[in-house]
């Protein structure tokens, strides 16, 4: 879990580029669900920025279908009055 460990110290580095959010998405995917929490956790601040970053997206979407919908409130915080815009954005998820 090493790699997973390493994953979560960067991953809004990694969620930022093409290659690297895919390697965010493999962490999310096999990662027990502590990790996967830790990872989500890393989007605090960044919720509006992954909305529309073509990367990051990707990252905040399986944040969503993989980590309980009670530990992902902060995203709905975070948008709080730009709904309509990411959902209107090309990147929105």
């Amino acid at each position: 879990h090493a790699v997973i460990e390493f994953v979560i110290t960067q991953m809004w580095q990694l969620a930022s580029t093409q290659s690297g959010c895919r390697v965010v998405q493999q962490a999310l995917e096999v990662g027990e669900a502590s990790e996967r929490w830790e990872l989500s956790q890393q989007l605090r601040g960044h919720v509006w920025e992954a909305c529309t970053s073509p990367h990051a997206n990707h990252v905040l979407q399986k944040c969503i279908e993989l980590i309980p919908a009670d530990c992902m409130q902060f995203v709905l915080d975070e948008l709080h009055g730009n709904v309509v815009s990411a959902a209107r954005h090309r990147y929105g998820c």
